[in-house]
């Protein structure tokens, strides 16, 4: 079975790097990765990503906006998708221990 992931949106029209994700979202990230949560983190960059990429996350290009219309992610919601591809759970703003109490881990 495959990891759940956790999709990021960044700040539609002006991400254009790494960057550019709130600093409480780069601090969220540090802390699952830390603690080893077992998710694979995704931004979603209006544009290409020319800086360097948040250490343990991974970079996608939404240039036509197809994650952003599709889940209705607005700047800093996420998802988690379960392994099956399913939506987990969702939020407007992202923090560590409500991604933990999604995946039933302590907080």
């Amino acid at each position: 079975m495959g990891a759940d992931c956790l999709i990021h949106a960044t700040r539609i029209g002006q991400a254009q790097s790494s960057g550019d994700v709130a600093p409480d979202t780069v601090a969220a990230f540090a802390t699952l990765l830390r603690d080893s949560v077992p998710v694979r983190v995704v931004i979603a960059f209006a544009f290409a990503d020319r800086g360097t990429a948040i250490a343990g996350t991974q970079a996608v290009q939404d240039g036509k906006s197809l994650l952003r219309k599709r889940y209705d992610l607005t700047a800093g919601s996420a998802y988690l998708f379960g392994p099956d591809q399913h939506v987990v759970a969702r939020w407007r703003s992202l923090r560590a221990d409500t991604v933990r109490r999604s995946l039933g881990e302590p907080s």
